[in-house]
């Protein structure tokens, strides 16, 4: 997450999006910083045939004395290796956060 600083995401011990993925449908996890949640969404097929993943998110950034609910959407697109996956976390009236991951 390059909008992050480094020990801001080592606060998390294993910082992550995890997928999981039946037919269209897309859950999963995520973890990064002080922040943690639920992943629901689809796959959805470009014109081209690239493979792009849009999805809403909730969770909780637990960052203050009382955590507090952190939602919004997000999409992400994957490589055309297909190891990596690059996108967005729009957080619900806040900031817009980039990511990538690598497939494990």
């Amino acid at each position: 997450m390059p909008d992050f600083a480094d020990d801001y995401l080592s606060e998390s011990k294993d910082p992550h999006i995890r997928l999981a993925l039946r037919g269209k449908r897309v859950t999963g996890h995520y973890e990064y910083g002080l922040c943690n949640g639920e992943i629901d969404g689809e796959v959805i097929e470009n014109e081209g045939g690239t493979l792009e993943i849009r999805f809403s998110f909730e969770g909780l950034d637990t960052g203050d004395a009382t955590p507090r609910p952190e939602n919004g959407y997000g999409d992400a697109f994957f490589s055309e290796d297909d190891k990596t996956l690059t996108g967005k976390l729009h957080v619900h009236m806040g900031d817009t956060w980039r990511f990538t991951c690598r497939r494990t």
